[in-house]
């Protein structure tokens, strides 16, 4: 009889604890906004002959990788197992458009100079990351804030175009001329992490506006320039033309050191969410 006693008061003085705690909640949300790349960088090509009819002579090739804002499009679904505390599973679509500019000097001087530009709507970079996360949250009567933060996978894609200078003597004196360089398209996959912080309006008894903010680190990766033969453009007479052969790609890339690009980004959006359970 006792312990059937102290068990009924157990019982009793455990029921206000059970009956405080939450349900299961889950939040659905699909945003859209602006996604702003971390991916900038430079190098210095340089390249100078000892012989021949090109003795003497020098170049230096200074080419900036520069990015523009882009369209975001992502979704995530938060799962709280207690009143603060849950997890998160997210996407995210981000591609930014890049620029490569290069400053093309000739000689020690530097006194014949152009800017060159490739086209602009060639070059990108995207990202898609996948990640899962810790995700702490309060919750008012109308708004709410989720802070998460955890590990990601994110797949991106890489195209840089860009121009640089270089010197021929066709018979005569040497001359400027423009040749095509590349960091040719290719795809990788890469371990990083995601910051990130919501907070939301309801606007219906199970919907509410959310404002997003949200970092996905990935690691600085470097990249090789390619050189394709052509027929090289004259940088002073439009309609002067010299073979850009193999030998002097080749020679032209040994100069020229790997650029380092951070596919980092930071993504603001606005979204809709959907509450399975409470909101």
């Amino acid at each position: 009889m006792t312990r059937t006693y102290s068990l009924a008061i157990a019982l009793a003085l455990a029921a206000p604890v059970f009956a405080q705690a939450p349900r299961l909640r889950g939040e659905l949300e699909l945003n859209i906004g602006a996604g702003f790349s971390m991916a900038q960088g430079s190098i210095v090509q340089r390249q100078s002959w000892a012989s021949g009819v090109l003795a003497g002579a020098s170049i230096e090739n200074a080419v900036s990788v520069t990015n523009r804002s882009a369209l975001f499009l992502g979704g995530c679904y938060t799962n709280f197992f207690t009143a603060h505390l849950g997890i998160q599973v997210g996407f995210g679509y981000l591609k930014s458009p890049l620029e490569a500019q290069t400053d093309f000097r000739r000689g020690a001087s530097g006194v014949h100079s152009r800017r060159l530009a490739a086209n602009p709507d060639r070059s990108e970079l995207a990202a898609v990351p996948f990640y899962a996360a810790v995700a702490m949250g309060w919750r008012g009567k109308r708004t709410g804030i989720i802070l998460t933060a955890g590990p990601a996978v994110i797949l991106h894609s890489l195209l840089i175009e860009a121009q640089m200078g270089t010197l021929f003597s066709e018979g005569g004196a040497p001359a400027a001329y423009r040749v095509s360089v590349a960091v040719p398209d290719q795809t990788w996959a890469a371990f990083g992490g995601l910051l990130g912080a919501t907070l939301d309006f309801k606007i219906g008894e199970k919907t509410a506006l959310a404002f997003d903010a949200r970092y996905v680190l990935s690691p600085v990766k470097k990249f090789v320039w390619s050189w394709t033969a052509e027929t090289a453009i004259g940088l002073d007479d439009s309609a002067a033309r010299a073979a850009f052969d193999a030998s002097a790609a080749g020679a032209a890339a040994a100069g020229a050191p790997p650029v380092s690009l951070n596919p980092s980004f930071l993504q603001v959006s606005l979204g809709i969410k959907f509450g399975l359970g409470s909101i």
